[in-house]
Formats: C-alpha cells, structure tokens, sequence
C-alpha cells in the first residue's frame, strides 16, 4: 500500500476527457478511462477548493471504490473570502479529514498583489485548524518567512503537511525544532534533481518524508499530464536515495497516514 499525499481528482478527469477522440467521447468512457488510472493500492489525499468543489464530490460518488481522503482549502492563488463559509460548512459537517491546500503564494507579481486575502484566508483556515484539530496541508511559493511567522498557532494543529516542500533542510529542521508537528511531501521535483528538495530527503528521517504527484499537475518535460501511477516512482526514487526497505517504508506511509487524518482499522 503507497499514500499519494496530495493530488486532484477534478483536473485529472478533465485531462482524461481531454485525452480522448472527439468521436464516440461520453461521460462514461471518460469516467471509465479515468478510473483505469486509479489503484485500489493507494491513499489518496485529493485537494480542491470552492471552485470544482460540486464537481469533485460528483466525480467522487462514482468512485467510491477507491481509497480517497477528501481535503479542502482556499488556495492561495485564488483567495477568495466568500469561500470561507463554504469551508466552514463543510467542517461542520465533517465532510473533510483536513484544510488544504493553503498558505501563500508569492511567486509572481499577479499572486503577490492579492496577499492581503491571502492573508485574510490564511488567518481564518489556521483557526479553524487549531479550532477543530484538523491537519493542514500547506501550499507556499516564495513566501516561507511568512509561513514561520505564524509557528506559535501552527504548533497548536495535529499535523502540518509541506505540499511540495520548497525549502532548505535548514529550514525544515528549524520547524521541526520550534515544535510544529510537521511532514514534507516530495514529488517530481526529486526526479528533477532540485537541489533542496534532495538535500532535505538526505537530512530527513523516513517518519517525516511523505510521497504525492500532484496529478494531472507537476508533469515531467513532454508529458501531457501527470498520472496516479507515477506515484511509484517518487517512491522508488526515495526507496533508493535513502536506502530504505520498501515494505518499511509503505508501512511508514500508511500510519502517517492514519494518523495525520485520524483513520482507524485501515
């Protein structure tokens, strides 16, 4: 059993249907193209935001077969307030295992000019999290000095999961010694050989090292898109950077698993 920790089920059934020939394209084949993709081996932690929420949950109903852990945050690259009571509806009626992804994106100008609301929305999620005790999962480009700034509040939230951790090992062992609880997803970068995503795997130990894809997104020169599958390869690619025995290391992946969501008798 793997644990994609981050991906997003919406947009990988729209590039499925847009894989497809026009000719004799229906709904149905593009649901049964899309469920080829998915393995009844793998936790999947899928994000969406307010936008293709109806969608999502739609998609997901005729899923139901497959192991997916819904999540849902404002995005930092689309701030909107008014999701707000959308998020809060859905805490309420523990429809979500977490909030995510959110945090800051400040990296372009178009993303940097809208950080007041990211500000706003970031505020209300991290309360929300340490309210309700759900874990975070956090999106931040160009923008993790604003992410330390807010340690005393993230050491009160269960879990904290980097999507895509962008930062220095220093940095992640920095948060980890303030005492927020946190865990560092790794996706393609790795097979892009980034510099402090590598540096990172080497420091960290195999308990806070967790695998995603971000599919259909994060895709590789000439692919397409991203696929469920590729999940095996970040974690081969971990297996072998870090000399890890495989079935530890699954074994790893599913209790963080079922602890960070609160998942019992998986």
């Amino acid at each position: 059993m793997v644990v994609d920790f981050h991906c997003h089920f919406w947009d990988l059934f729209s590039a499925c249907s847009e894989c497809l020939p026009e000719e004799g394209k229906s709904e149905e084949k593009c649901l049964e193209f899309f469920k080829s993709m998915l393995s009844r081996d793998c936790f999947y932690v899928n994000s969406f935001s307010g936008t293709e929420y109806r969608e999502t949950i739609s998609l997901l109903e005729k899923t139901s077969d497959f192991n997916i852990i819904p999540v849902f945050g404002i995005h930092p690259q689309n701030p909107e307030p008014s999701q707000m009571e959308i998020l809060s509806g859905l805490i309420e009626k523990k429809m979500i295992y977490g909030i995510g992804e959110c945090g800051f994106d400040m990296f372009t100008p178009e993303y940097a000019s809208t950080l007041e609301n990211q500000k706003m929305v970031w505020d209300f999620q991290l309360d929300e999290a340490v309210k309700k005790q759900l874990p975070m999962i956090i999106h931040v480009r160009k923008a993790l000095p604003l992410i330390f700034g807010h340690i005393p509040d993230l050491k009160k939230v269960p879990a904290v999961i980097f999507h895509g951790w962008p930062g220095s090992p220093v940095e992640a062992e920095s948060l980890l010694k303030k005492g927020v609880n946190a865990f560092f997803s790794f996706g393609k970068a790795l097979l892009q050989g980034r510099k402090n995503s590598l540096e990172t795997l080497k420091f960290l130990p195999p308990e806070r090292i967790l695998t995603e894809t971000d599919f259909p997104f994060m895709t590789l020169k000439n692919q397409d898109f991203t696929r469920p599958v590729e999940i095996e390869k970040i974690k081969k690619f971990i297996l072998d950077f870090k000399s890890l025995p495989e079935s530890m290391f699954e074994e790893i992946l599913l209790e963080n698993c079922c602890n960070i969501f609160g998942l019992k008798g998986v």
